[in-house]
Formats: C-alpha cells, structure tokens, sequence
C-alpha cells in the first residue's frame, strides 16, 4: 500500500526534486533574504589612534647621609684630617667649645682643604690659605665644599679646643 503523501495530488512538479518524497519549499533562501536587510561594508573601519597621556612621575627624594665627629686639639698637635672629599657633600657645619677654661685670642683652630696650609700655618703662624674658627663664634657652615678638611691648633692655642662639625652628605 502506497502512502497517501505519494499520490498525485502532493506530488511536486518541480523537475529538480525525485517524486515521490515529501513536497513543500525546497529552496533554502535564508542566506539570500539575511543579505538583504545586512549592509555590507567594503572595507574595515580605520583604527583611531590616540597618544596615550603620560603623567610624569614623582622623583622619590634621595636619602642624606650625616657625617659627624668630635675631636679635642690640644696645643702641640698635629694636622689631622677631619673629613675626606666627597663630591656629594651637600653642607658641612662646624662648631667650636672650649672644655676647660675660658678661651682667650689665640685660642682658635685653623682649618682648610690640605694639609700643607694648616701645616704652615701652625709652623710659622702665617695663616694664608686657611681660616680660624674662634670658641666664641656661633657655627661655621661650608654649603657646597667637598673637598677634604684639615685642622691644626694655633701656635699661641692656650688650652684644649673641642670641634665638633656635621657634614650632609647625598
């Protein structure tokens, strides 16, 4: 017994299909009606570019370092150095106290960047290339100075002077 679907009422006229299968729309035109409502578009859209904003960034602060001492000069003693070069040396301080007694005039220290000077000077008494830090005077600063120190006593130096100096250093 043949299938009801097979007789020829529902049978397709349509020369492309074999008879007697099913019949209905065979034509598969979904991709043709979706390329109807879609724009195509013929070339890719052109990338924006934009420069990227840089915020400059906070330098952190560089750490100092303290470079201090104390040291006693007794009348008679030799140059010694009190600090070396340092070429990052920000600031050097320099104060001078008289531990025992009352300091007089030539009570001072003399103090300069070699040896030979302050040599001299406490040799001789002729103090050209160095300087005299007093017990009386509030401070010396050297702001910028990097290279070495030298102190020596004076030749009239009475009693023993005490220097005490801070030196900032990056």
């Amino acid at each position: 017994m043949s299938s009801p679907l097979e007789s020829p009422e529902f049978r397709d006229n349509d020369p492309d299909t074999p008879d007697g299968l099913y019949v209905g729309d065979t034509k598969d035109d979904d991709g043709q009606v979706l390329d109807s409502q879609v724009m195509s578009v013929d070339r890719p859209a052109e990338p924006v570019v934009e420069a990227i904003r840089q915020v400059p960034l906070e330098q952190p602060k560089k750490i100092t370092r303290l470079i201090t001492g104390t040291r006693v000069i007794s009348p008679g003693d030799s140059p010694m150095p009190i600090l070396t070069p340092d070429a990052k040396r920000l600031s050097l301080k320099m104060l001078m106290t008289t531990p025992t007694g009352s300091a007089t005039a030539t009570d001072y220290v003399n103090f300069a960047d070699n040896s030979g000077n302050v040599s001299q000077a406490l040799a001789t008494g002729a103090e050209s290339g160095c300087t005299r830090i007093r017990a009386w005077a509030v401070d010396h600063t050297l702001d910028g100075h990097t290279g070495a120190v030298w102190i020596a006593g004076s030749l009239g130096q009475t009693l023993p002077l005490e220097l005490t100096w801070v030196a900032v250093t990056s």
